[in-house]
């Protein structure tokens, strides 16, 4: 009879054990859950916060000691550079500048972060970088690109640097360059991006692969 109850107190032991057990494995398979959604949340809020900027590069640092005054040339620099492309925006549609990282005494250009008060302004400016190639010396050599958010700048080094290995394995035979757009697909959505194009022909970020010789 002992032997009984012992055997029915293991089972029952045994049981119970089995259902904390399956009931912290759910406990943590909603916690993981529960994290991977509000990284995506974050994710997104911080994508749709850059939606309407843009990042120069290679634009020259005003020499000036005066911080509102380098604040000045800073944005006199993006409305030219926003006229030449065609734009209809004024320094009232720009919302504001800043220069990205500490002032250098070396006078190293800083990335400079636009915002735009509308979308509109922004999609313009980066569907019509092509016109940049021949323009006057003080502007050609800008690089404009999307304000990546901190995982999309992580995949987008990841792909390029893909990217450059192909390249090096097919010795000269091929060039490999990653294009792409922000959002038109889920991840990964890494690449070096230069132009939007309209939301009917965004394409994934890719490897495209050239012939160096045709």
């Amino acid at each position: 009879m002992e032997t009984k109850q012992t055997d029915w107190a293991g089972i029952v032991s045994q049981e119970v054990s089995n259902k904390m057990e399956n009931v912290e494995s759910e406990m943590k398979l909603v916690q993981k859950t529960l994290t991977k959604t509000q990284e995506q949340a974050s994710e997104t809020a911080d994508h749709e916060q850059r939606r309407n900027n843009i990042v120069l590069y290679n634009v020259p640092e005003d020499s000036s000691a005066n911080a509102d005054e380098r604040y000045k040339a800073d944005l006199e620099y993006c409305c030219e550079l926003v006229h030449i492309l065609g734009a209809e925006c004024d320094k009232e549609d720009i919302k504001r500048t800043l220069k990205l990282g500490k002032r250098e005494d070396t006078g190293r250009a800083r990335p400079l972060l636009v915002k735009f008060r509308s979308r509109m302004d922004q999609n313009f400016v980066m569907k019509s970088l092509i016109k940049l190639r021949n323009v006057h010396p003080k502007l050609n050599k800008v690089i404009v690109v999307h304000d990546l958010t901190r995982k999309e700048r992580a995949e987008c080094k990841t792909m390029v640097e893909e990217a450059k290995t192909m390249e090096e394995e097919a010795q000269g035979e091929y060039i490999y360059r990653v294009r792409g757009e922000p959002g038109a697909a889920p991840a990964p959505r890494g690449g070096f991006w230069r132009l939007s194009l309209p939301s009917a022909l965004l394409k994934p970020p890719q490897i495209l692969k050239r012939a160096t010789k045709i």
